[in-house]
């Protein structure tokens, strides 16, 4: 089973609070599955007044919550462990040894209102993204020190910010997608974004590439997929390509997620429409599964060549309250139900 060290919480704006990391020599104790991975999802009311965080199986057995979290969070693994990044107004992250839920093995402040919005393990550092920040925050991940930041005042625009979004790697290499937002011109993104390669361990961000407005990014096998708002490129560690798709049926592609073997999936936005479904870095040529009334929050996909979608309650069809939609990636068609949750998911990560 896996062993937490004691762990030390402070309040929101101490600068770090951690024991370290916990040994975990079991990958699945919460003893959901055998073998399998384990989904973990953060969940939030509709008014972002209650949070939690749940587990569930992959066969789509009824999700267990397994603790109360801040309502704005987001969920990631790295290296075993599974990181909650609480965004605006909480501003931290934790770490939790899968299985064990009663309290964090870490838990680090980034700042008041920093907003972060993801993290890597970069060497011995946590790298976090930081949407209201500069900077990224570099933190030693085994005592929760600050190390320092990397500098991302180059590519802010007008309002001074670059807005750093997501964290993907490239082989060794971490980029961090800068959506470069104009607050003082009513949050456009006619500035452009741009896709900037980060230092594990220096303090000023590397080369930049321009990405198009407004990018999200993630990672796939030899790339970093870029959704901006004129459509998805991709980006080899060298070169951007041209837009590889420019829309599904008039609907802006706003985010991706893909497998080990280039398979993937998208989330396609037009005003309070969704439409989802699968897209690989072979063909660039998107298939809908489904069109959805209701917001489309997250995407992610496991180990097994399935697309997992947090379905929110939209404004669209405010009767339909969400749940996780499973989409096989072979055939491209969702399983007949939704797993339920019981509040309604928001992001998704496999361990």
């Amino acid at each position: 089973m896996a062993h937490l060290r004691p762990v030390c919480l402070l309040p929101i704006g101490a600068l770090a609070c951690t024991a370290g990391p916990p040994d975990v020599d079991d990958p699945d104790p919460t003893g959901l599955v055998d073998h399998h991975t384990v989904a973990v999802v953060t969940t939030a009311s509709a008014t972002y007044d209650a949070g939690a965080l749940a587990v569930v199986d992959l066969d789509g057995g009824t999700p267990r919550d397994v603790a109360t979290i801040h309502a704005d969070a987001v969920v990631r693994v790295e290296d075993g462990m599974v990181w909650q990044v609480n965004r605006l107004l909480v501003d931290s992250v934790r770490a939790y040894a899968p299985g064990d839920w009663a309290l964090p093995a870490m838990e680090v402040s980034t700042g008041t209102a920093s907003n972060p919005h993801d993290v890597a393990l970069c060497g011995d550092a946590l790298v976090v993204a930081r949407y209201e920040e500069a900077s990224l925050l570099r933190v030693d991940w085994h005592d929760g020190h600050t190390l320092g930041t990397v500098d991302l005042s180059a590519a802010a625009d007008a309002d001074t910010l670059p807005e750093a979004d997501r964290l993907v790697w490239l082989g060794d290499r971490l980029f961090v997608g800068l959506q470069r937002l104009d607050r003082t011109d009513g949050w456009t993104s006619a500035p452009g974004g741009w896709l900037g390669e980060v230092p594990c361990d220096g303090d000023a961000l590397g080369a930049t590439w321009p990405v198009g407005p407004n990018p999200v990014i993630a990672g796939a096998p030899g790339l970093v997929v870029v959704a901006a708002e004129d459509g998805v490129r991709s980006f080899d560690g060298d070169a951007v390509s041209d837009v590889r798709v420019a829309d599904v049926d008039g609907a802006a592609i706003v985010d991706l997620a893909f497998g080990d073997d280039g398979r993937g999936a998208f989330i396609a936005r037009d005003g309070g429409h969704h439409r989802i479904g699968c897209l690989d870095t072979a063909t660039w040529t998107p298939v809908v599964a489904q069109d959805l009334d209701a917001f489309v929050s997250g995407v992610a996909v496991d180990d097994r060549g399935e697309a997992w979608f947090a379905v929110r309650q939209g404004w669209e069809d405010p009767s339909d309250l969400g749940g996780l939609v499973v989409v096989d990636l072979d055939t491209c068609t969702a399983r007949p139900t939704r797993v339920a949750t019981h509040l309604p998911p928001f992001a998704i990560a496999f361990y």
